[in-house]
């Protein structure tokens, strides 16, 4: 994630002990379920997290053509058999051109070009050997949309966690 400097929920989530720490009631339903439907539970429960972040983020994206903000994308992965990942990342692939996230993120120092692309016949001035084309400024928009976010994330999941539960408890 962009951005997110060691940030997290504060939720403890291993599927093989099946646990989410602070809420005793979930805890022990996900331990009667089996393996299978667990990590099916806790993977869509993760997904709606993750996607609240990507939405914050998203929101807080400057749109000067769109691409960055459309770019924005969430992945949920189950490693290693019992620990799942989800992630919000700016994607390089498949039409989504997030290459640039981390220069509107963080900003950039001066810019310096030299003239061998015809600058001073498209108007700029022309300084000795090199030009300054000014910085960028920093947006922050990952930081303040995982800032935003963090305090709703840790209720978001319990609320999909119980409302996945539910839909089996009424299946069974």
């Amino acid at each position: 994630m962009l951005g997110s400097k060691g940030r997290g929920l504060g939720l403890g989530i291993t599927e093989k002990a099946g646990s989410v720490s602070g809420i005793k009631e979930i805890d022990r339903a996900l331990t009667k379920l089996e393996r299978r439907i667990n990590k099916k539970v806790m993977k869509k429960a993760v997904r709606k997290t993750v996607a609240e972040y990507r939405k914050e983020v998203r929101k807080r994206t400057p749109k000067r053509t769109g691409i960055l903000r459309k770019s924005v994308t969430t992945d949920v992965k189950i490693m290693k058999k019992f620990f799942i990942k989800g992630r919000m990342y700016f994607g390089r692939k498949s039409g989504r051109n997030g290459w640039h996230a981390h220069l509107v993120e963080h900003g950039t120092g001066d810019r310096f070009v030299k003239d061998k692309w015809g600058l001073k016949k498209r108007g700029y001035r022309q300084r000795a050997r090199k030009m300054n084309v000014g910085r960028m400024k920093a947006q922050h928009m990952a930081d303040e949309g995982f800032d935003v976010t963090t305090p709703k994330a840790k209720r978001i999941f319990q609320r999909a966690l119980a409302r996945e539960l539910q839909k089996i408890r009424s299946v069974n």
